[in-house]
């Protein structure tokens, strides 16, 4: 994939706000890509996606890298698991760490 996507939740909604170009930072057309799917504000509501995100923000209280395996691991403050059904957010967890 050659794209990078900008998601928003806006009233328990999952919208798609914005789809780029990861090579050139081209900003793609919503209106092109989803003619009859974008509202008035050029967002469209994400009713096909099904699944869970799982989010960091806030300071970082910790970073772990071990050298040749290349694998990092990162603590932020705040951890947030959302679960998503056709676009509607479902159940949302919190987590802060300390």
């Amino acid at each position: 994939r050659r794209y990078r996507a900008i998601w928003k939740i806006e009233n328990e909604r999952l919208y798609l706000v914005k789809l780029t170009d990861c090579c050139s930072n081209e900003v793609y057309s919503m209106n092109a890509i989803f003619p009859s799917r974008t509202d008035a504000s050029g967002v469209v509501f994400a009713n096909w996606y099904t699944g869970k995100f799982v989010l960091h923000s806030g300071k970082l209280i910790s970073a772990d890298y071990s050298g040749h395996s290349g694998y990092n691991s990162l603590v932020y403050e705040n951890l947030y698991s959302i679960r998503i059904k056709k676009g509607v957010v479902k159940k949302l967890k919190h987590h802060k760490n300390t």
